[in-house]
């Protein structure tokens, strides 16, 4: 069996189609593509400003890429609940993501050093995914917002969110005055690299959304600054 057939066996016939589309996704272009331990303090507020000020125009650009597969992202940012969403966006990934896996796309070194552009295009797909979740969260939880991880914890335990655009803003439950730096790009990497894998992760694609939308909100700023000032 040739290559060709093989991957028509493998996917079904007609699911190479995220890979085609990628092939002409626009890609995300933050000014600085290299590790966070690596970045200035004023590289990693450029990447930060980057996001912000794109993250609409993403938006529009992902929002068009799930519509050819059914999908509605608009139904997660403005629904009341958007656990319906969630789940088909978690359906889908594991459906198509496949088609677009490369081994060596996996490694995170070569994520964190990515231009997302070329062959390397489905980091940007990947960043888009992450941009979603959180203006999913910042649409339910105007408290919310886009920053960077400087946190004490993240430099000393040399987290992958150090210095990179996050959401914050959502309490954490388990320290007083303590809040959470949720890195949703970390989140769709993970499961991008992980999406072969038998059994599937135990936490869907959208779990951290849904926790940052529980009910219970005891805490509503944060007075210390722990995660760096807002952008």
């Amino acid at each position: 069996m040739d290559m060709p057939t093989l991957v028509q066996a493998i996917f079904g016939r007609g699911q190479a189609k995220l890979k085609r589309l990628l092939k002409d996704y626009p890609p995300y272009q933050a000014p600085h593509s290299q590790e966070p331990f690596s970045l200035t303090i004023e590289q990693a507020y450029a990447n930060l400003n980057y996001l912000i000020a794109e993250k609409a125009n993403r938006l529009v650009i992902y929002g068009e890429l799930l519509r050819k597969f059914g999908l509605d992202l608009d139904e997660g940012l403005h629904n009341a609940s958007p656990e319906a969403f969630l789940r088909d966006l978690h359906a889908w990934a594991y459906k198509h993501w496949p088609e677009v896996y490369e081994p060596h796309l996996a490694r995170k070194d070569i994520w964190l050093n990515s231009k997302r552009d070329g062959d390397h295009i489905v980091f940007s797909m990947l960043m888009d995914t992450a941009i979603a979740l959180g203006e999913i969260v910042v649409k339910h939880r105007p408290r919310t917002y886009w920053g960077l991880d400087l946190s004490n914890s993240s430099w000393r335990l040399r987290y992958v969110s150090y210095q990179r655009p996050v959401l914050l803003g959502v309490p954490d439950p388990y320290q007083n005055n303590a809040f959470m730096a949720l890195d949703f790009e970390n989140t769709a990497f993970f499961h991008y690299s992980n999406i072969l894998a038998t059994p599937q992760p135990a936490q869907p694609l959208g779990v951290k959304v849904l926790y940052a939308l529980r009910e219970e909100e005891t805490l509503t700023q944060d007075p210390a600054g722990l995660f760096g000032r807002r952008a």
